[in-house]
């Protein structure tokens, strides 16, 4: 049982402890009774004392509850003792100077009988009722499994000696169903953790130079010994934020490893009563967000926001005071942000990311963490609040670059050629891998999006060169040739609803391309459109290295099976932005605001 809140079951078992033992001291000092005179007070006071005292508990849990103080939450025995002298100093405020001696002692031992009594009853509730949804350590964890999509290791948790090259530890990483090895040393000591992400960062850093052990291993990663409980081990990785964590032994040596998943499957946490119609949008005050947002609220969803606001707070200012709307300011990497945000959610929306290959290349590292770390960390946070859906934004580069024009289908061979289209492919695997009954993913692959928006971008492709056209009279063409295809940012919020507004069966576990195949353009043809809305530009093109990603995509699956189709085409999109200039929504294209890039080179 879940030990912070003051439950109604300690409630009631201290509530008897508390009348028994003033039952007690009342049978062996009967004038006791006399205290409070005689009457119906008297047969009153031990249920009275008994009820005071349940009450100021529970205040006060609730207290420690809402200000997550550490210190409290540490010292139960502290607040016991506090909670009980203060009755004793009521209790000698009232009678002091109408008791005898003989009174104050007996009232010295109700007060050592109650502390007593609320010691007793903790410790019944912790080895009888609390221990129940524990589990013996002693039993080997087995993580979970992976659903088909990768090889499932049960032999043992993924613990590797520090002396396998970091090829070697990537490959069995990615043939386990493990994203993290435990590494030991020569002598089998825990000597770090290694993640597939740790891997990938390293080897953007180095390039074509070798890879060392020492250059990728966390040897700063939390560790537990296996005599942990279950419950201390589940509230120390919320309280660190961590996935897993290595138990162990007394001599320091790796025995097995725990997941927060696995630990939230031991326990009896019954879902929360919540309306189907709750909706979490992780990333809502962005350039999708903030469109996602408000259609939500039209169709009468309650909508939360989860948000870090590195773009600002402009674009959902208007919705403060909407009854429905609700607003968080945290990280998706963290995973207490995250299940504070999610009380009372049923579907889950993550935009969230760091997009665009310019924007990916300045930090890598960060990128792993917000495209691909957080992905992981989400499911456990899904899982964890019992929530039954989620919706997660992946990219159609990762296809990579189609051959002879061919029609790339959600089946088709994946080859990621950009940092940010590894971290969504990684991300689809991971939330494929982890997720589990009673949550549904759906994966939607978004094409190159254009439009405007309550937060305006102009680094993507279409908005750009509207952009550039208006202000500049001119725009350029790099290369030209590359097919891409592109969706109104409007058209990818309807897709969003329509999966997630579809039964379970048919969106569980489903990838799709989400676009129109009416809309698969070369970027030449991109300008040739911006010029037939705006004749007198210029138009040229620049002989430049070409962007490797080139690929042209079926749309058949989403429209087949959700019903859906995209309704706003790339001239409504150009002729959209052409109006919000004139009607002087947006100003210069090339202001930091209207650029992940520029807003990421000054973070």
């Amino acid at each position: 049982m879940p030990r912070r809140q003051y439950s109604y079951l300690q409630a009631a078992v201290d509530f008897v402890a508390y009348i028994i033992v003033i039952w007690l001291i009342i049978a062996i000092r009967p004038t006791m009774k006399g205290i409070y005179g005689s009457g119906v007070v008297a047969y009153l006071f031990p249920f009275l004392v008994s009820a005071f005292m349940v009450g100021i508990l529970a205040l006060f849990r609730q207290y420690r509850l809402k200000q997550r103080d550490r210190f409290l939450r540490q010292f139960m025995g502290a607040f016991n003792a506090i909670t009980l002298g203060f009755l004793l100093i009521v209790v000698i405020s009232v009678d002091l100077g109408f008791m005898a001696g003989f009174e104050r002692g007996h009232l010295f031992m109700l007060f050592i009988g109650l502390l007593i009594a609320a010691v007793l009853s903790r410790i019944v509730i912790y080895m009888w009722f609390g221990r129940k949804p524990d589990f013996s350590l002693k039993d080997q964890i087995i993580l979970k499994q992976s659903n088909g999509h990768k090889k499932q290791d049960t032999s043992s948790p993924l613990i590797l000696p520090d002396t396998l090259g970091v090829d070697e530890i990537k490959n069995r990483i990615d043939a386990s169903s493990y994203d993290f090895a435990v590494m030991t040393d020569e002598s089998g000591y825990f000597s770090g953790t290694i993640t597939d992400g740790d891997i990938i960062e390293a080897s953007i850093k180095k390039g074509k130079k070798p890879i060392g052990i020492s250059d990728i291993v966390d040897r700063s990663h939390p560790v537990a010994r296996e005599i942990l409980s279950a419950g201390k081990m589940r509230h120390m990785m919320l309280e660190r934020n961590l996935r897993f964590l290595p138990l162990l032994t007394n001599e320091g040596k790796p025995a097995r490893v725990v997941l927060l998943s696995d630990l939230d499957s031991k326990y009896s946490i019954k879902p929360k009563d919540r309306k189907n119609n709750r909706v979490l949008i992780i990333g809502g005050a962005g350039y999708i967000g903030s469109i996602m947002t408000r259609y939500l609220l039209k169709r009468g969803y309650y909508v939360s926001v989860l948000d870090n606001l590195m773009c600002g707070y402009d674009a959902l200012k208007a919705l403060d005071n909407h009854p429905a709307y609700s607003f968080y300011k945290g990280d998706a990497r963290n995973i207490q942000d995250l299940l504070t945000a999610m009380d009372d959610v049923d579907s889950v929306i993550h935009l969230a990311a760091i997009v665009g290959d310019p924007a990916c290349a300045l930090d890598p590292r960060a990128t792993i963490d917000i495209n691909y770390e957080s992905s992981k960390i989400l499911v456990d946070a899904c899982l964890h609040k019992k929530v039954n859906r989620l919706l997660f934004a992946s990219s159609c580069s990762v296809y990579g670059a189609s051959e002879n024009d061919e029609l790339l289908t959600e089946n088709s061979p994946l080859n990621p050629v950009s940092l940010y289209a590894e971290t969504r492919l990684r991300s689809e695997e991971a939330i494929l891998n982890q997720a589990e009954a009673p949550l549904a993913v759906t994966m939607f692959r978004l094409a190159t999006v254009f439009g405007f928006s309550y937060r305006p971008r102009f680094d993507l492709v279409v908005n750009i060169l509207t952009a550039r056209a208006l202000i500049d009279g001119e725009i350029s063409i790099f290369g030209g040739s590359q097919w891409r295809p592109n969706i109104h940012a409007r058209d990818v919020v309807s897709g969003f609803v329509a999966g997630m507004e579809a039964p379970k069966e048919v969106a569980d576990r489903q990838i799709f391309n989400l676009g129109s195949e009416a809309m698969n353009y070369r970027i030449a043809e991109l300008g040739d459109l911006v010029r037939e809305a705006l004749p007198d530009i210029k138009v040229k093109t620049v002989e430049a290295e070409m962007d490797r990603r080139d690929y042209k995509v079926c749309f058949d699956r989403i429209e087949k099976t959700l019903n859906w189709k995209a309704n706003v085409t790339v001239r409504d999109g150009i002729q959209e932005i052409i109006d919000a200039y004139h009607n002087k929504k947006f100003g210069h294209y090339n202001e930091k605001r209207y650029s992940n890039l520029k807003i990421l080179q000054e973070v």
